[in-house]
């Protein structure tokens, strides 16, 4: 058989405000990512998946960000503001993945 390759895509979804709208998508924007970029992104997924998953912090008011991979397991994880007290609760890889993901978008 031939060598299959598969595209490296990053998607980014942003969804109506309020907690109980994560149904509804606002925007949703799709890029397709160098080897380099990739593997970047690879070991910020990879950092940002050490965290606490006993974590109960939930701040009214405050971002939500949800994390969806199928790195190793599929997963898909609701995070309440982890701008808020972020060592402690083990989530300064997730920002560092964040940031790293919306740089990537124009």
């Amino acid at each position: 058989m031939g060598d299959i390759r598969w595209k490296k895509v990053l998607a980014k979804r942003v969804f109506e405000d309020g907690f109980h709208k994560w149904s509804e998508v606002k925007n949703e924007f799709h890029i397709e990512l160098t080897e380099e970029t990739y593997q970047k992104l690879i070991k910020l997924l990879d950092d940002a998946l050490t965290f606490r998953i006993k974590d109960d912090v939930q701040i009214e008011g405050g971002i939500t960000w949800e994390l969806e991979t199928s790195r190793y397991q599929w997963l898909k994880v609701r995070i309440s503001t982890p701008e808020h007290e972020t060592e402690s609760r083990g989530y300064g890889g997730l920002l560092e993945l964040g940031a790293f993901v919306e740089a990537q978008f124009p």
